[in-house]
């Protein structure tokens, strides 16, 4: 195992498990046991005792600690180890199955972790895990849905043992013993310790390793009993060279292990920076003082599955022997227009296997084609790229060369140099941009461009920018008269917006626009064989309810007072700054509305932008912005309220309000407002949390529409934020009733288009809960949805020539959109005058335009090394568990009061360097003075969301700069270890 997450998935897997077989009374035998517990983990189930009448509902909150807190966790597994192999009364009860086998449940469980730990032992290959977990397919205890997923991808031994983990059905208990004899049938002799000798003292060998980890480790408390090495060297070498094998069976022999064996899974200490990827770099930035291990950021976020794996059409399996495509009747009904070579945007709903309809296109131009013109598939995003690529390679692969392009590749700015040696080019539609801006390569130098996702071809979208390409040379073929090849243009989608559409005609004129900018004469979608479309694809059955409203409970009134409190205050610091006074008189009335949130959001990023005339305004400024954040925290909490408990709100306010209290020598107001909210907390959290109406709607719909039904229903809850997925995540698989759905938590962004193309099993529901204002909204919604589809219908049936009339009259103005943002290799206008960037927060760190350099098109990063003496550094969490070896730390603002991310640390072309977040900077140049009246303020700061976006030109990183920088590093570190040894 790589870190203590892979751990977390692994015991949360088996916590039905261990509240089947862990004796009723084990809360007694482990406070009987103090000499195996630490205080802390002692304290907490002597809690769990007087709490919990049932000793099973204390378990349960046990449990659950142990899997949110680090500590009790590997605490928790040294247990196991200590009471499986520890003469006495043990934790566990024995696991009869149905073939008569008996399974020791606790020992099982510790081997199995020992040898998830050092995996040469286990020695099984991706194929011998496969077979595992068929025949847990036939024992109902993995769907087979789960199962064929699995097949899809590829993955190493441990990673595959981890997702099968995941895929478990946990109200299966008896999966785990189930599972321990299969992988006993498969390797015979894993458990053998005489057989597995050599890697058995591997295990050893790298379990003092890790034990000598942990005694290193701060975060574990102090008074955790771990062994000396010594004697785990002798528990494992007796275990080796013992003349019977340690048994999971009841009747075999007992094994004499007495050590502790408790892997290391997290470095949090200095002296272990020399385990984690580039330890001198780390050694190098903590000499500097700049690392803080006092907080380790997390950056480890789920993603949930995308539009090219739920719309793939026909999934890849391993047992496919055939590549050939065999499209349906109304897959090849799509390819009508473009096999014949018109430029056409394909629509088919999600799950109709428009991929699939892409490939079959793409491979019938190949077989034609007169030229060695490649083909250009596009995608929005990397992840995407990576998956049509691995699509379009498994079909053309025998007879044509595919080249995957991200900018994470070496030759992202050299394509030109290698293009002609492939057929078929996967890339994100930047890498191409790049390339015509410098004229690299030219529109007619492809045959064909493919954009998946093509409705993202609106105003300042990478797609129309590519475009723009097109239509520029397809105007001036036509003004000189001179033929210029053209690549054919293929669009895919399953939803078209209609914008801001309020009758049928303007839903037809905004589709249009779409067309021309694809330069579109006709949209294919399925007629013929509709019929066959439904019978594949499944239209869910949509459902739409009324949620109870939450605006009078106790603590929406708290926050309503303590944001009317934040209001008075914002407006007597902003009465002297009149640039802000219309936007804060334009305060909406409702404080619980999503409009409120977006008004505190401007207020923010406006007050950032403004340039104070002395320290007291600077004071106002500062008090404006915390003021704002304040009321945007507030305001989602009251969001939060309508599904989400009382205490996971608190949470969330502590979580994102502390860094206010973390901050150093916080100002008057700042304290003011943080005490403000504890108040409010200590009011509210001792109070009886009494579940809400709303979520009794909730669990109501789930038990109706997942649990009661087959065990092969599947679901998703769509939310708006991170802290209530999580929130909600953690309600799920706490409910009792509803615990058997094992909720995990994904995050991401979708509409409720995209909420249908996930409900397209038969049979399949999308039911959406919504306060007043939101049920409205999607009415209006389910109104657009009907006239996009009646609109899509309408283009489909004109003439060609209709379609480039008006593709005609509408590109002139396109063409005269785009080139009002002219980029430059995606670092901006091309305006070489200097300017700064500063901290959008505090402005008292200031950077220089000389000293930001691009690093491969794609990082902004400083060339300047007295920065550091300007910033703290947090470790990533995944850069320190290995996964993650170029993002290093989160890099934050260390001026007095400040608590803003500049960016990430990175290591780049080998050495450390800050990577600045544009949306976290504010910039200063002379074009942007706007005095006002008074003059004691200006708007003299900007701010861009994207670096795109920033009108300035920066210089590339030459190797030059890489070598001034290193060099300045050196100094600063030989010279801070010059004053710390003095």
């Amino acid at each position: 195992m790589e870190d203590i997450e892979d751990l977390k998935i692994i015991i949360s897997s088996l916590r039905d498990v261990f509240m089947e077989y862990l004796r009723p009374d084990v809360l007694d035998i482990l406070a009987s046991k103090s000499e195996m517990l630490n205080l802390s983990l002692k304290s907490q189930i002597e809690k769990y005792q007087e709490e919990s009448k049932e000793q099973q509902k204390g378990l349960s909150k046990l449990l659950d600690d142990i899997l949110e807190d680090d500590n009790f966790l590997l605490e928790f597994i040294q247990i196991l180890h200590q009471d499986s192999y520890n003469s006495g009364e043990s934790l566990f009860i024995a696991s009869q199955l149905e073939d008569g086998k008996e399974v020791q449940i606790g020992q099982s469980i510790s081997l199995f972790l020992l040898l998830m730990n050092n995996d040469c032992v286990l020695q099984l290959t991706c194929q011998d895990i496969y077979d595992i977990i068929q025949k847990l397919v036939a024992y109902n205890f993995i769907r087979k849905h789960d199962y064929e997923q699995l097949q899809c991808k590829k993955y190493k031994p441990l990673h595959l043992f981890l997702e099968m983990f995941r895929s478990i059905k946990h109200y299966e208990p008896k999966w785990f013993p189930t599972f321990i004899c299969l992988l006993k049938e498969k390797k015979p002799n894993v458990f053998d310790l005489n057989s597995n000798a050599k890697g058995w003292k591997k295990t050893a060998s790298s379990s003092v390793d890790m034990l000598e980890d942990l005694k290193n480790i701060t975060a574990i408390h102090k008074d955790v009993n771990i062994p000396d090495n010594e004697s785990v060297v002798s528990s494992l070498s007796s275990l080796s060279t013992s003349s019977e094998s340690c048994s999971i069976y009841s009747d075999k022999s007992e094994s004499n292990l007495t050590g502790i064996l408790t892997p290391s899974f997290v470095l949090q200490e200095k002296n272990l920076l020399s385990k984690v990827a580039h330890p001198d770099i780390w050694k190098d930035l903590d000499s500097l003082g700049i690392l803080d291990f006092s907080q380790i950021i997390c950056d480890d976020f789920s993603e949930g599955c995308t539009d090219m794996e739920m719309d793939s059409g026909c999934p890849l399996s391993k047992t496919e022997e055939s590549r050939v495509l065999a499209l349906k009747d109304y897959q090849l009904e799509l390819t009508d227009h473009a096999v014949k070579g018109k430029n056409t945007i394909i629509y088919a709903p999600t799950g109709s296997g428009k991929t699939i309809v892409a490939i079959y296109i793409i491979l019938k131009h190949l077989e034609r084609r007169r030229t060695k013109k490649p083909v250009a598939f596009f995608a929005t995003t990397i992840p995407l790229v990576k998956q049509q690529y691995s699509r379009i390679t498994y079909y053309l692969q025998d007879k044509y060369k595919v080249l995957q392009v991200t900018s994470e590749n070496d030759y992202s700015m050299s394509l030109n140099m290698i293009l002609s040696g492939y057929d078929v080019v996967v890339m994100t539609p930047k890498i191409l941009e790049n390339h015509f801006r410098k004229s690299y390569l030219h529109i007619s130098d492809f045959s064909v461009l493919v954009f998946d996702e093509c409705h993202h071809t609106h105003k300042k979208e990478p797609y129309l920018n590519l475009m723009s390409f097109y239509l520029k040379a397809k105007k001036q073929s036509s003004a000189e008269e001179s033929k210029v090849s053209l690549p054919q243009i293929i669009g895919l989608t399953a939803s078209i917006s209609i914008g801001k559409a309020k009758i049928f005609v303007e839903a037809v004129k905004n589709i249009l626009k779409v067309c021309a900018n694809l330069d579109a004469e006709k949209v294919s979608t399925v007629v013929k064989y509709e019929a066959q479309l439904k019978a594949d694809v499944n239209e869910p059955e949509e459902e739409l309810h009324l949620l109870f409203d939450t605006s009078n409970i106790e603590i929406v009134k708290e926050l309503k007072k303590q944001m009317s409190k934040l209001e008075e205050r914002l407006d007597y610091n902003s009465k002297d700054i009149e640039c802000l006074q219309t936007l804060v008189c334009s305060r909406p009335k409702d404080q619980l509305s999503p409009q409120y949130g977006q008004w505190a959001m401007d207020v923010f990023t406006r007050t950032r932008l403004i340039k104070p005339s002395d320290p007291l305004h600077t004071k106002y400024v500062t008090n404006i912005m915390t003021i704002a954040d304040y009321l945007l925290a507030y305001n989602i909490a009251v969001e939060m309220l309508i599904l989400v408990h009382i205490k996971d709100v608190l949470q969330f306010l502590a979580n994102y309000l502390g860094k206010y209290r973390k901050s150093k020598d916080s100002a008057t107001e700042e304290i003011i407002y943080y005490e403000s909210f504890l108040n409010i907390k200590q009011l509210l959290e001792h109070k009886e949390d009494s579940e809400s109406q709303n979520l009794n709607i909730l669990k109501e719909k789930l038990m109706e529409n997942l649990v009661l039904k087959d065990s092969t229903s599947c679901g998703i809850v769509f939310v708006r934020t991170r802290a209530m997925t999580e929130s909600l995540t953690s309600w799920i698989n706490q409910c009792g009733d509803l615990s058997p759905l094992r909720a995990r938590a994904f995050t991401g962004t979708a509409s409720m288009l995209n909420h249908r193309g996930r409900a397209r099993q038969k049979g399949g529901k999308c039911i959406l809960l919504a306060t007043k204002a939101s049920y409205n909204k999607e009415l209006v919604n389910q109104k657009k949805r009907k006239w996009m589809l009646q609109a899509i219908r309408y283009i489909s049936k004109m003439t060609p020539q209709k379609v480039t009339a008006s593709n005609t009259s509408q590109q002139d103005q396109i063409l005269k959109d785009t080139d009002k943002i002219s980029f430059d290799m995606g670092t901006g206008i091309s305006k070489e005058i200097p300017f700064k960037m500063m901290c959008s927060y505090c402005k008292s760190l200031v950077i220089e335009s000389k000293n930001v350099k691009v690093f491969l098109q794609s990082h902004r990063v400083t060339v300047d090394s007295n920065i550091l003496k300007q910033v703290k550094v947090f470790p990533l969490q995944s850069a320190l568990s290995g996964k993650n070896s170029q993002s290093i730390g989160a890099v934050y603002c260390n001026s007095r009061n400040c608590i803003n991310k500049l960016g990430t640390m990175m290591v780049l072309a080998r050495a450390p360097f800050v990577v600045l977040k544009a949306e976290n900077l504010v910039f200063d140049s002379e074009e942007h003075v706007q005095q006002t009246d008074t003059g004691r303020f200006s708007l003299k700061y900007c701010h861009f969301r994207q670096w795109n976006k920033v009108p300035y030109k920066l210089e590339d990183l030459e190797t030059k700069d890489i070598l001034s920088y290193l060099s300045q590093l050196s100094q600063a570190i030989h010279k801070d270890t010059a004053e710390c040894s003095t």
